[in-house]
């Protein structure tokens, strides 16, 4: 039983199934590949090394007049990468080469006006409150989400009814446009969300449509660890992540054991037994962690270890039906610079291992990926674009 994996409930479609409100067990992924709506190219993923060599070959942010503060969020369609500087309350529109195209957005909280957020580089790779679907543009601002044209002109604000919840807080990690439904995560470790006990650590992914919500799946998270009644939510611990790309979520609680999978328009969801190879982990100050915390006392131990180990922190779906993993790792661990990447097909759970300079944020054409970076010590934020070169 897929229990025993920490997977609370599945559900997916509800309205269109009937079953709105019940949670069902579910049983491990078939072994079919055809059983699974998740496209993946037979071929491979046309973003694989294959043999060649990632190298940078363009950046945006370096330059003084191409200055980045926070980087939100970045997403590629037609050419064009949409840059979310969330502390300027701006999206940027670059080209496939980054040179500068046009912006839009303004700091307010007007129709189409955005709230500035500085970050830090907390969030880490996960974070992404742009996404871009067809002529349109959705903006999270931590605030509300909008949508504007890839021109830039506001369309109009959508589940305002949701500011202010779990669903639609700072608190969430990322937000997915998909046609008309805007997908995100809520519960899992938002502290200030009151669930009951029964749910508590709960985390759930909805999609949020014009006419109806429909919860695509749900994990049951570790407790966190704590000292009497307070419990600790350090950077050790596992947390989920998530991804959507060609109507298929892909997602883990981040130990690293299993990979959720599930099309947007079916009942069916499974889960891939992870392996993930063997990387030397980050080194964290633990008594200063816990002096930051203020968890320090006299006399005990102020750190509290994870009760379930973070071994994966990046998650994200190529447009070949592809999710790359990032397992948690000290950089400096690859011979040469870089990381160590799992790649798994989504339509058959097929993994393969691979090094890149940087972990992806967006793909570009086959060959070609982004990254973004947030430099919590300097302030600077980056965008870099890497190009796959021929096996000499």
């Amino acid at each position: 039983m897929i229990g025993r994996f920490g997977i609370y409930a599945v559900l997916a479609l509800a309205a269109a199934l009937g079953a709105c409100g019940r949670d069902r067990p579910r049983e491990r992924a078939s072994s079919v590949p055809a059983s699974i709506a998740c496209p993946s190219r037979a071929e491979g993923s046309r973003w694989a090394s294959a043999g060649g060599r990632y190298r940078e070959t363009a950046a945006y942010g370096r330059m003084r007049d191409q200055w980045l503060y926070e980087v939100g969020g970045i997403a590629y369609r037609d050419s064009l990468l949409y840059v979310y500087d969330a502390a300027e309350s701006r999206v940027l529109v670059l080209t496939a080469r980054l040179q500068p195209a046009r912006s839009f957005g303004r700091k307010g909280r007007g129709p189409g006006e955005l709230i500035s957020t500085v970050d830090m580089g907390m969030r880490g790779s996960a974070w992404r409150w742009l996404d871009v679907a067809g002529d349109t543009v959705a903006v999270f601002d931590g605030t509300r989400l909008q949508l504007f044209s890839r021109q830039g002109r506001f369309l109009e604000q959508r589940l305002s009814g949701l500011v202010g919840t779990s669903a639609l807080s700072e608190r969430i990690d990322r937000i997915a446009y998909a046609g008309a439904s805007v997908v995100t995560p809520s519960g899992g470790y938002d502290l200030a969300l009151l669930q009951p006990p029964a749910d508590r650590y709960r985390w759930d992914l909805t999609a949020h449509g014009p006419g109806a919500d429909r919860r695509l799946l749900s994990l049951k998270l570790a407790p966190l660890p704590a000292r009497g009644r307070v419990p600790f939510d350090g950077p050790e611990q596992a947390r989920p992540l998530w991804d959507l790309s060609g109507g298929c979520v892909a997602a883990t609680d981040g130990t690293g054991a299993w990979l959720v999978r599930a099309p947007l328009g079916a009942g069916r969801v499974d889960t891939l037994p992870l392996s993930l190879p063997a990387v030397k982990p980050p080194q964290y100050d633990h008594d200063e962690l816990a002096r930051l915390m203020g968890m320090a006392s006299k006399g005990e131990q102020g750190y509290l270890a994870p009760t379930a180990a973070r071994k994966l922190s990046g998650l994200v779906i190529d447009p070949d039906g592809y999710a790359w993993l990032l397992p948690t790792q000290d950089s400096t661990n690859v011979p040469g610079g870089g990381v160590e990447v799992v790649r798994i097909a989504l339509s058959t759970g097929a993994a393969t291992r691979d090094t890149v300079p940087a972990f992806p944020a967006a793909f570009g054409a086959p060959g070609v990926f982004y990254s973004r970076a947030n430099n919590r010590h300097t302030g600077e934020a980056l965008v870099t674009r890497f190009d796959r070169a021929p096996t000499p």
